[in-house]
């Protein structure tokens, strides 16, 4: 029977990028150097360290530690080493700035594992991953006159061996579907954004305990990001958001237009967006902006279209809405997005996504007036509930046409007959509502 007892971590590396050493990196609140050393234990009862700052782990009681036996050869030279203190037949490798163990991958590697293998790792194609995957003892003497000769890399290493076995991504996605075991950190920013002090990034993976039938498991899940915004004009700060990063410049210039700011996309001097402070500053001529103080209070007024002649074809609909509720990737991540497109000869020419119903419609709006696009033959599609709050932003932009998936309030529809607009809900698979302006939907 093969014994099995061993891990190695690597924490070698200069860490340029980063700007400093790896192996006393914090991660969510702890050092992930602790971390991973917790989260190896009950797999391993030897943890083999292989790096230059040995205190480090002078107190932890399953943990070994050692220098490179020959220095400066990167992981297949921290690998070497960590061999040779190897009391098992085989060792799992990992390091320093990896920060997800599975320890349900760990197992099956572990089942899959014969004595004549070399080592069993993961590959797909001519793509090798080195980490996460086991090596056998017997390597050390083949590796050393590898490093002798100088040939240091450890996946042309791996792939001149005899009998190396592999695992598939697809298997290796089976217990991690993210393929989050693989993520290493190599700079700031990359660090912020697993910790979740990314603002801008649009969704987050967590791990979670999820409870189904009464059993409880630890996965890993994607939660959406709700960011916080403030917008400021001429540097006085006129409105705070929750919104998704995406399309930020867009629900600005929504917003600006509908709130009576601006006329069109051109009053707007400049727009930065500091990710930072979590702020965008737009600049607007100040004589302009004096002119307008009175509309910005109440923005842009309701207008009857007087002429709405779009007709809306029935099958069309019920086909752009199959295809509309596939198109939303941060929906199907999440559950937890609203989606808006704009719709021109039976094609979405535009697409946007929010947490918030609300924002999803003003980066539409914005992407009009950015792009100036025409809407006398354009539909509106929607996921949200059309309430009379979404239909005045539509009749403000002059829309002619709004389907929504969703329902629709009585408001809603008092608006869309008083100011001509063709109305639709409830638009899924084969059947549709029709709420106003029958006559123009085929």
């Amino acid at each position: 029977m093969l014994k099995l007892t061993t891990a190695i971590i690597l924490t070698g590396g200069m860490s340029r990028r980063m700007g400093f050493s790896k192996e006393t990196m914090n991660f969510q609140g702890s050092p992930l150097m602790d971390r991973l050393i917790r989260e190896l234990s009950p797999a391993f009862e030897e943890i083999i360290v292989v790096g230059k700052n040995p205190q480090l782990y002078k107190d932890k009681s399953n943990v070994l530690t050692t220098f490179d036996l020959i220095e400066g050869r990167g992981p297949l030279g921290g690998l070497h080493a960590g061999l040779h203190l190897c009391k098992s037949d085989f060792a799992y490798l990992l390091a320093c700035d990896m920060p997800f163990v599975n320890l349900a991958y760990i197992d099956f590697l572990k089942g899959q594992l014969k004595r004549e293998m070399d080592a069993l790792v993961c590959k797909e194609g001519d793509q090798l991953e080195p980490f996460h995957g086991f090596y056998n003892v017997k390597l050390r003497d083949r590796i050393e006159e590898s490093l002798e000769k100088r040939e240091n890399s450890i996946t042309r290493f791996i792939k001149q061996l005899g009998n190396p076995a592999y695992i598939s991504l697809d298997k290796a996605r089976e217990f991690s579907p993210d393929l989050s075991i693989f993520t290493n950190i190599n700079t700031k920013e990359q660090l912020m954004a697993l910790e979740n002090k990314d603002p801008f990034q649009e969704s987050y993976t967590l791990k979670i305990h999820r409870v189904k039938e009464g059993n409880r498991t630890e996965v890993l899940d994607k939660v959406i990001n709700e960011c916080p915004l403030k917008l400021f004009v001429n540097g006085q700060e006129v409105a705070n958001f929750y919104a998704s990063p995406k399309s930020i410049q867009y629900l600005m210039i929504g917003h600006l237009y509908l709130q009576g700011y601006i006329e069109g996309y051109e009053d707007i001097e400049n727009l930065e967006i500091n990710k930072e402070k979590s702020a965008v500053y737009v600049q607007i001529d100040p004589e302009l902006l004096e002119k307008r103080k009175g509309k910005s209070k109440e923005g842009h007024g309701l207008k009857v279209l007087e002429s709405n002649e779009l007709r809306i074809p029935g099958d069309l609909t019920c086909r752009l809405s199959l295809d509309f509720e596939k198109m939303s990737t941060l929906f199907a991540d999440t559950g937890a997005a609203h989606s808006c497109g704009l719709i021109h000869e039976g094609k979405f020419i535009i697409y946007e996504e929010d947490v918030g119903r609300n924002n999803c419609i003003d980066k539409i709006i914005g992407r009009i007036l950015k792009d100036k696009i025409d809407l006398s033959d354009k539909i509106l599609m929607t996921s949200c509930r059309i309430s009379a709050e979404i239909m005045s932003k539509a009749i403000k932009i002059g829309l002619p046409a709004i389907v929504s998936v969703a329902a629709v309030t009585n408001l809603a529809v008092d608006l869309a007959k008083e100011y001509n607009v063709t109305l639709l809900g409830f638009t899924r698979g084969n059947r549709f509502n029709i709420y106003t302006n029958p006559d123009r939907v085929d």
